[in-house]
């Protein structure tokens, strides 16, 4: 291997370990859904450096968790 090829190895692994950290061990909040007396479930949003939306729908077919 000549160092080109040394590099170009070094640099896929390191840009592989950093997906493997990023997508399963980095720190994530979560979002929860409080289910109120009448069924319906609300969560509240933050958005950080946009607008914050007032109001966000679901269906009830899909699950909102």
């Amino acid at each position: 291997m000549d160092t080109t090829e040394i590099i170009v190895t070094l640099t896929g692994l390191a840009l592989s370990a950093f997906v493997i950290w990023y997508f399963f061990f980095s720190a994530r909040q979560t979002a929860s859904a409080v289910s109120t007396a009448s069924g319906v479930q609300e969560v509240d949003i933050t958005v950080k450096g946009a607008t914050r939306p007032t109001s966000s729908r679901w269906s009830g077919a899909s699950p909102c968790s």
